[in-house]
């Protein structure tokens, strides 16, 4: 028997998961997510509470950015940055929904079939 599921996500949508747990990989990046999450804060303020530089922040910024994790708003000469709040739920949604389907497929060993061409 094989185990299907009839809602599995698209293949650009697995790409960019795929994307955002490289991104999260990170502890650096996972400290700015985890200072941001309690509130916007300009770069040089996530500088001074991570005790890392302001170009490193920036980089970091940049890599959270792309990934679609935080959005940057540009006001004077400061930048302020915010959790991006539907990237997580996405990530978020797709983990529950991957927990929620561990174990719903037979236990049993799948029977591995080999191309007779191949051997």
């Amino acid at each position: 028997e094989i185990c299907t599921y009839n809602n599995m996500m698209n293949y650009q949508t697995l790409i960019s998961l795929e994307v955002i747990f490289q991104v999260l990989s990170s502890p650096t990046r996972m400290q700015i997510l985890e200072l941001l999450a309690s509130g916007t804060r300009c770069v040089n303020c996530i500088a001074e509470e991570t005790e890392l530089n302001q170009p490193t922040i920036s980089q970091h910024l940049r890599v959270l950015r792309m990934a679609g994790l935080v959005t940057t708003e540009k006001e004077g000469k400061f930048v302020h940055c915010s959790v991006c709040k539907e990237t997580l739920e996405m990530v978020a949604d797709y983990l529950r929904d991957l927990a929620e389907r561990t174990g719903e497929c037979s236990s049993e060993k799948h029977e591995c079939k080999i191309d007779e061409a191949a051997k």
